[in-house]
């Protein structure tokens, strides 16, 4: 039963239907990739059952993280976020499996609640959404489309290598591994610095929510005005 995590009674994540779920049907799919109410307690997202009460924060509801996934839909392109998130969750699936280690598509969940926290908080938010964005849109998650772009085209070229002669098909698969390995390695790390950018956003905004919700006074200012 390890796609199921719980404690005593409790089940904190179940991942079944995510794990048996077939991987282009899960990228494809509109209403897959957004969070649905199961019950009051959980989410389902990306075919995932989550408790938000144990994963996102104790006092969040589900429809606190609905309305703000979609408050936060347009600003931060979560659409194209939540597939990187996805294929992520897909690669370190015997982690979760082995090690109980969190799906990657859950932090997505953090970062759009609180987002969605701090956006209530203070009407000054509007002046770090831009810095937001551009942590999560720009430089690494561009460079990872890109490489992995070239690793689809690079999977596709492989394909059509082996239906050539044998002799030329040995010569190109050893020349197309080298190169996959090289991009897979500059995959590898661009996502794991990516994955640390998230996380630091993520914690920003929840310390912001934090303090707003234990009545400090928050106020977000614009990057370059900071000390």
């Amino acid at each position: 039963m390890y796609p199921v995590l719980k404690i005593g009674d409790v089940i904190i994540w179940d991942l079944t239907d995510f794990d048996e779920a077939d991987i282009l049907q899960l990228l494809a799919s509109d209403e897959i990739l957004q969070p649905t109410k199961k019950n009051e307690g959980y989410v389902t997202f990306c075919k995932c059952d989550f408790n938000i009460k144990s994963l996102i924060y104790e006092r969040a509801t589900v429809e606190d993280i609905i309305t703000g996934w979609t408050t936060a839909n347009e600003e931060l392109k979560l659409g194209r976020l939540v597939k990187w998130f996805l294929r992520d969750s897909l690669y370190n699936l015997y982690l979760t499996r082995n090690l109980h280690e969190e799906p990657d598509v859950l932090l997505l969940l953090r970062l759009v609640y609180w987002y969605y926290r701090c956006s209530r908080a203070s009407q000054s938010f509007k002046l770090k959404t831009t810095e937001v964005k551009g942590k999560l849109l720009k430089g690494l998650l561009k460079q990872r489309e890109k490489i992995g772009k070239q690793l689809d085209a690079d999977d596709a070229t492989k394909k059509d290598t082996l239906l050539s002669d044998l002799e030329s098909a040995i010569s190109g698969i050893i020349k197309i591994e080298s190169i996959n390995k090289e991009l897979k390695d500059k995959s590898d790390n661009y996502r794991n610095a990516w994955f640390k950018d998230v996380g630091n956003v993520t914690s920003e905004l929840l310390f912001a929510g934090i303090c707003a919700e234990n009545s400090f006074k928050v106020t977000f200012v614009l990057s370059q005005q900071r000390l």
